[in-house]
């Protein structure tokens, strides 16, 4: 009986092995942070930065194109490792990448100014463009306070190469950049259709699929209630609320998560959406009991550019609740439109994480306020929270891409496999006509007049007519496909060799160059 009695129990387990490997499966089939493209510029080692992320060194790699561009450093301890090197572009270039997946990518653009003994980074003031989008505007870092400058924008890239514009204004000489990110973003899960806020307080819809009509360029990224900055497996930051809260201070309250377990439903939000920390923290009201405790809120003002129209995500989850379908509020996007929040509603349960997106314009203020306040009815338990927010920028259109300072020349294969191409075409076209001129007439002799050519007693005629100092496509075609000693005269053979002859480059011996279309250093 024992024996039978642990057959069976053996099989049982085996039962459960598929559903086992299943759940596997769907854990590989899930989002993985890429390992490229992480670039340290103008540097021949890599570097790692505060995340622990390993960035390549761009000097010599064959991944990428930098441009004709220099390699500047500064090697002073007090810099961050990331930071001591830089490229800089003298001339409109480009950095050019060779994507492989379509999809929204995560581009991040890294900048640190010092002065090196080849140039001055604190005078730069320069354009960066994508894909027809201006992403920078006469950007300068001189009033950066000594601090690293990241710029991180959303942006669809089909499979293909990709290419990031630099461009010197007219007012200064030089454009760097220190280090660049480009890596596929996780699923975003923007809807076609989301709710519109205008400055006046007017509510619609905004349909279109944005993350495949526009560039976001990322404006903050808001941890309500936490004890610090929060950072991700993404590299996003996550700052504090306090300083952005202006009104009743005094009527606000850090919450935090009594359990490191949130109740994630994959089809509300992941923790790629927000990192932990952001669902686990969050600002809430205060208890305050009587009529008053409804007209308590809370506001925020967050500084936005001027007349113009911004993608905003709101992060929820109800950590502040004991008891689920108790607590409704109200968020104000400005101060004349509201929306009923019902976590209960969305979820089903407490602690579970989702985010609510929004289409907000600008007025020429400058900036947006963002209230949570009790729901006006007698319903439920008076309060209102808040735990992450995200505002982006939607990127305008820059014009004509700009004019390379050296073309980016495509990738030639290897010669030996053109070569061996021009072999195989000429030797099969040289068996079709051997075949048919033995056929017809095995002793023909060529017309010289025709441009005949005899080769061990075959000949060889052109396949057009007309006048013989006209060539034809076909002529030309095949002479490219016959080997070339069969056809072309000793002095056509030496100027084809002068035409691949390389150019030899403008070399600045007091700087480092490197070249569009290699990234070796010359």
């Amino acid at each position: 009986m024992e024996m039978v009695h642990s057959h069976k129990t053996l099989f049982q387990l085996c039962l459960l092995l598929p559903l086992h490997f299943s759940s596997l499966l769907l854990l590989s089939l899930a989002y993985t942070v890429p390992d490229k493209y992480f670039i340290n510029c103008g540097a021949s080692s890599n570097a790692s930065d505060d995340h622990g992320r390993i960035f390549v060194a761009d000097s010599n790699s064959p991944s990428f194109s930098t441009g004709k561009s220099e390699e500047v450093s500064n090697k002073s301890t007090w810099i961050p490792e990331l930071y001591r090197t830089a490229r800089v572009y003298r001339q409109p270039c480009s950095y050019s990448f060779e994507i492989e997946q379509n999809g929204t990518h995560i581009v991040r653009l890294h900048f640190f100014a010092y002065l090196s003994h080849v140039a001055n980074l604190y005078d730069a003031l320069f354009n960066v463009s994508a894909s027809g989008f201006s992403l920078l505007t006469n950007f300068s870092i001189r009033n950066s306070s000594g601090s690293p400058v990241i710029k991180e924008f959303f942006h669809t890239i089909p499979q293909g190469e990709f290419k990031i514009h630099f461009i010197p204004s007219q007012d200064s000489s030089l454009a760097f950049v220190n280090a660049i990110e480009v890596f596929l973003a996780n699923e975003t899960r923007i809807t076609d259709n989301v709710t519109r806020v205008t400055s006046a307080g007017n509510v619609g819809n905004y349909k279109g699929l944005l993350w495949q009509s526009q560039v976001l360029h990322t404006i903050h990224r808001i941890n309500f209630g936490g004890s610090q900055n929060e950072s991700d497996d993404l590299g996003r930051n996550w700052v504090l609320d306090d300083s952005y809260l202006i009104l009743n201070r005094d009527s606000a309250k850090n919450s935090t998560h009594h359990s490191q377990n949130l109740n994630y439903n994959s089809t509300l939000a992941t923790s790629y959406t927000a990192p932990d920390g952001v669902y686990q923290t969050a600002k809430q009201l205060k208890e305050v009991s009587g009529v008053n405790a409804r007209l308590l809120n809370l506001t925020w003002r967050f500084p936005l550019s001027k007349n113009t129209r911004h993608f905003v995500r709101v992060h929820l989850c109800d950590i502040v609740s004991n008891t689920i379908n108790l607590l409704i509020f109200n968020l104000y996007i400005y101060s004349n439109s509201d929306q009923l929040i019902d976590p209960y509603n969305i979820t089903g349960y407490l602690a579970v994480p989702f985010f609510i997106d929004y289409v907000v314009d600008s007025d020429d203020s400058g900036f947006a306020n963002f209230s949570i306040s009790p729901s006006k009815n007698d319903y439920g338990i008076r309060n209102a929270f808040l735990n992450g927010l995200e505002i982006m920028e939607f990127m305008s259109k820059s014009g004509p891409i700009p004019v390379e300072c050296e073309p980016v020349k495509i990738k030639k294969h290897s010669p030996v496999i053109k070569i061996i191409g021009s072999v195989s075409s000429g030797a099969f076209v040289i068996l079709i006509i051997v075949v048919v001129l033995r056929l017809k007439c095995k002793k023909t002799v060529p017309d010289p007049s025709l441009g005949g050519l005899l080769y061990r007693g075959i000949a060889f005629i052109r396949l057009t007519e007309g006048n013989p100092h006209e060539e034809s496509t076909t002529n030309a075609i095949l002479e490219l496909q016959f080997p070339l000693a069969w056809h072309l005269p000793s002095d056509r053979i030496q100027m084809e060799e002068d035409d691949h002859t390389p150019n030899g480059g403008d070399d600045d011996s007091d700087t480092k160059s490197t070249e569009s279309q290699n990234p070796i250093k010359d």
